[in-house]
């Protein structure tokens, strides 16, 4: 069962939610201060970017996922971007398959085209293969000083 949390719920459990985020947090924003994570905390308040409770059954929470909805400024395609992921134990397939099957239905919702998330674990970009993701493209990062 995947729940999307609401600003009221995010707010009072912010403590957990910003471990979560803080121990998932992608390459691109490995500058996570506090500054940052309050601005993380405003977004998700704000509903710009979305944070979802990812359970077993009601009452047994598995992890958390935080998206965002990106916007190509070029073209101006949304994708919905998985930004952080933490599971609390593994997450089963059936977790996995409930996950991917609700986010699709929101990023249509959303006007998004595409699913997206980026990792630099092998085994994360294996499963993602699994559930469908194209995998080919390749995200290159150089740090600028």
């Amino acid at each position: 069962m995947v729940l999307r949390l609401q600003p009221e719920v995010i707010s009072q459990n912010w403590d957990i939610i910003k471990f979560a985020v803080h121990k998932s947090l992608p390459l691109l924003s490995s500058e996570a201060g506090e500054a940052e994570m309050t601005s993380i905390l405003s977004r998700l308040i704000s509903g710009v970017m979305q944070a979802w409770l990812i359970q077993d059954n009601p009452g047994q929470p598995v992890g958390i996922c935080v998206t965002i909805i990106v916007e190509d400024y070029a073209t101006r395609s949304k994708s919905l971007t998985i930004y952080a992921i933490f599971g609390g134990k593994p997450f089963s397939i059936a977790n996995i398959n409930e996950l991917i099957k609700v986010l699709e239905e929101f990023a249509v919702a959303s006007s998004c085209k595409r699913l997206i998330f980026y990792s630099d674990r092998d085994n994360v970009v294996k499963l993602g293969e699994r559930f469908g993701f194209d995998t080919s493209t390749t995200l290159a990062v150089k740090e600028i000083q």
